[in-house]
């Protein structure tokens, strides 16, 4: 239980100590008062080494990351199938070796369709009476590819310059029903047209669209 502060300098306590010092000065004087000088002293040593451990942990954490990055994109340009899935606007080496890693073999899917609901980016039917309509979609999958898809889709959305098909059917889509509910559906739009390259061994045409 920390002592009161008016154990030191004789003050009354700490809402004197507040209102005369101030917010800072009335905490340093609280901590005078539980840790003394010495204390104090040895708590800030520990907060700056635990700030260096930290520091050097983060920094190892992004060699890592940045050794891994390297690894993907190396693996990406000799890769077959990955080159195949790169394109497409908006995948690049990271979400194309995703994808194919969890496709393993497109035999695994005979409808390419089939793969947008596997990575649960089809929206669940509510149906009860006379009441039918589409929810949410279903979340269903591989989370991180899902939002690995995500974020393909809103580069095709926002940032893509070369005009293809699928952009503008996904603009179209953005216009009537709001950039997040045309980015998840060109998201699944992704996952089927990947999966039908996969299938054919051929790359993207700007003018098709699954």
């Amino acid at each position: 239980m920390l002592p009161s502060v008016g154990c030191c300098h004789g003050t009354a306590g700490f809402g004197t100590s507040a209102a005369g010092l101030g917010t800072g000065l009335a905490m340093r004087h609280v901590m005078a008062c539980a840790f003394g000088a010495a204390g104090i002293a040895d708590l800030g040593t520990q907060l700056t080494q635990c700030d260096g451990m930290l520091t050097a942990t983060r920094s190892e954490r992004g060699a890592q990351a940045a050794d891994l990055g390297r690894q993907v994109m190396c693996h990406a340009r000799h890769d077959d199938a990955c080159q195949k899935l790169m394109s497409i606007p908006g995948i690049g080496a990271i979400t194309a070796t995703a994808f194919a890693t969890a496709i393993e073999a497109p035999e695994n899917f005979r409808k390419s369709r089939s793969v947008g609901a596997w990575l649960g980016l089809t929206t669940r039917r509510y149906q009860s009476g006379e009441v039918d309509y589409a929810g949410h979609i279903s979340r269903r999958g591989d989370a991180h590819l899902r939002g690995l898809l995500y974020e393909a889709a809103t580069v095709v959305l926002t940032r893509t310059t070369a005009q293809s098909a699928l952009k503008t059917w996904g603009l179209a889509l953005r216009e009537r029903l709001g950039f997040k509910r045309a980015a998840v559906a060109v998201a699944r739009k992704l996952a089927v047209i990947m999966h039908a390259l996969l299938k054919s061994g051929q790359k993207f045409q700007t003018a098709a669209i699954a």
